[in-house]
């Protein structure tokens, strides 16, 4: 009778363990420091080598999109300096969209302006990390549509390498 007892509560337990991981997103903390280089499409002479930092947490989701929440910075863009928006990936890319405080209303809340910098493209846990870098608008601001030839690719020691990982995210690289 106990034994069966037993077995009842550690099935309800292993039960509801189940469901809670099922159900709920696993977090992550992510904390890297990645060499990227940066080339452009329609240059092929064009490169240079970037680092590019990520620290946050990253929800791993088990049945909606994965989400972000943290800054990714890439010091030779200025935008990045600020702070990073959550973001959620829908089939491994996202855009990169930074906000900061312009203003204070009255009773303390701020009055925030968004920069957009680009599109993010990264495997689960930020693997394989690719930033596009959107073209300058007639402000003189980041965010003109379509988005530029710039790319911030990461892991790559060459062009050929880099073209290799956007050719993964199909991206056309002609």
């Amino acid at each position: 009778m106990k034994t069966v007892y037993k077995k009842r509560i550690r099935t309800t337990i292993l039960t509801i363990l189940t469901l809670f991981i099922l159900l709920y997103n696993i977090p992550f903390n992510i904390n890297k420091k990645i060499k990227a280089i940066e080339i452009k499409l329609d240059d092929p002479n064009y490169m240079e080598k970037r680092t590019i930092n990520i620290v946050g947490k990253y929800h791993f989701n088990l049945f909606i999109s994965d989400i972000f929440r943290g800054r990714i910075n890439a010091f030779e863009y200025g935008p990045t300096t600020e702070e990073l928006r959550d973001f959620k990936f829908r089939e491994y890319s996202c855009c990169l969209n930074y906000k900061y405080k312009t203003s204070i209303r009255p009773g303390g809340c701020y009055n925030y302006d968004i920069t957009p910098l680009g599109s993010l493209y990264a495997m689960p846990l930020m693997k394989k990390t690719v930033i596009r870098i959107r073209d300058y608008n007639e402000n003189g601001k980041r965010g003109g549509w379509p988005l530029g030839n710039y790319f911030l690719v990461a892991n790559a020691n060459n062009r050929e390498e880099a073209l290799k990982i956007l050719e993964k995210y199909k991206i056309s690289t002609n």
